[in-house]
């Protein structure tokens, strides 16, 4: 499931955020995101992410949301610890991005996480 992030003002579209890899048997699937870079660092991508975690969570009853990172991700990484989510772990040499190897970070929110997390009420 792909959603667009739409700038409220304008009503221009300035990222996208997904659901992907549905598990339905383990109730998880993974997310994605990516906002226009002249739109970072102004709570579009926390905004967006609060109402898809809603979504997963409430509407799709699921019970698990899991991320990979590159790892030299550092925004990222922040963002998605802002958001409740807990680092667990790395995957060495996960990806091939332009030809080069890349580390990824793996990050999980469980539902009762988020549930307590500030960035719900934001």
């Amino acid at each position: 499931m792909q959603f667009v992030v739409v700038q409220k003002q304008s009503g221009v579209a300035i990222g996208t955020c997904l659901l992907f890899h549905f598990d339905e048997a383990s109730a998880r699937a993974e997310i994605g995101y990516v906002l226009g870079q002249r739109h970072w660092g102004r709570g579009y991508m926390s905004e967006a992410l609060s109402q898809l975690f809603a979504f997963a969570f409430d509407d799709l009853s699921l019970r698990r949301l899991e991320a990979e990172v590159d790892s030299r991700n550092v925004a990222s990484d922040r963002l998605l610890l802002r958001m409740g989510f807990t680092k667990e772990g790395m995957l060495r040499q996960r990806w091939v991005t332009k030809g080069e190897v890349q580390d990824a970070n793996i990050y999980g929110l469980l539902r009762h996480e988020w549930s307590h997390s500030s960035m719900k009420e934001a």
